[in-house]
């Protein structure tokens, strides 16, 4: 998408970054899209790349929650001994 700039302004930089955290890209496709940087290109996607964090979406939150309920549910339900 950034690579191509469909839908959004192309933006090689920032392709290549997603294609390096990606854990599916192929190796080559990422070396690849490297040689298509400038050196300062690089240099700013290797500090995006460094500086990603994985955050949790709000789905992410309620599926937690919902399991956490669910768990309690359980532990609950195993202390009232038959």
């Amino acid at each position: 998408m950034y690579s191509a700039g469909k839908g959004t302004p192309r933006d090689l930089s920032l392709s290549y970054a997603y294609f390096k955290l990606s854990k599916v890209a192929p190796a080559k496709n990422v070396t690849e899209m490297a040689s298509m940087l400038s050196k300062p290109e690089l240099e700013n996607a290797e500090r995006l790349v460094a500086a990603w964090k994985p955050q949790p979406t709000a789905l992410t939150l309620k599926a937690f929650a919902g399991i956490t309920a669910a768990e309690d549910h359980l532990n609950a339900a195993k202390n009232q001994a038959f």
